[in-house]
């Protein structure tokens, strides 16, 4: 993702990056947002073994 950044920096391109790694590019005129009311979230799926369901690191109640 940093060289997909360096290109957008360089002109070479647009690309989907994570809003994080923006803060700077932006500031500094290195790169633009071109659909601000274009967002996309990311799902994350914990899969395990169900002969492991009983395991400690499973019965945690945060959430992330």
């Amino acid at each position: 993702m940093r060289s997909i950044l360096a290109a957008i920096e360089h002109r070479a391109g647009i690309s989907l990056l994570p809003t994080y790694m923006l803060d700077e590019p932006l500031t500094a005129n290195k790169a633009k947002v071109i659909y601000p009311t274009c967002r996309i979230t990311n799902q994350l799926y914990l899969a395990y073994q169900t002969k492991n369901r009983n395991d400690s690191p499973l019965h945690t109640k945060s959430r992330l």
